[in-house]
């Protein structure tokens, strides 16, 4: 009976283990890198070409736009005024164009994980979305 009681719980820590998101390795590897991007459970959505593309950051407003040169590819982050500091908890309105049409979020919760060189690091956990943005 004692070995069933074991396999049980080997089993348990298994399918835990298995249900665990991926998350953390994503989240690494987001905080790695510098571009001006969005990135959504590792894919790609937008990035930036600075041959292409232009970026502002309004900071009385908080917010953050990059756009291409035809303006037919963009990415808005609306941090409604909030004050952005590391660690700073925001509830921000996200939009972006995707292939076929405009994407929109609203009051998507992020955290500002990190500023580092004028770059600032979003991370929305129950998205898994990861943004960053240049602010210079």
């Amino acid at each position: 009976m004692r070995k069933l009681g074991v396999y049980i719980l080997l089993w348990l820590c298994f399918l835990v283990g298995a249900c665990a998101p991926q998350t953390p390795h994503f989240y690494e590897e987001f905080q790695k890198g510098e571009s001006i991007s969005m990135e959504r459970s590792g894919l790609s959505l937008f990035d930036y070409n600075e041959n292409t593309c232009q970026y502002s950051f309004h900071t009385d407003q908080s917010l953050f736009r990059v756009f291409d040169d035809s303006f037919t590819n963009w990415l808005i982050l609306d941090c409604k005024g909030a004050v952005l500091k590391e660690g700073a908890n925001v509830q921000a309105d996200l939009q972006w164009t995707s292939p076929v049409k405009v994407e929109r979020m609203n009051r998507v919760p992020f955290e500002l994980v990190k500023i580092s060189n004028s770059v600032y690091y979003f991370w929305s956990s129950q998205y898994e979305i990861g943004l960053r943005f240049r602010a210079e």
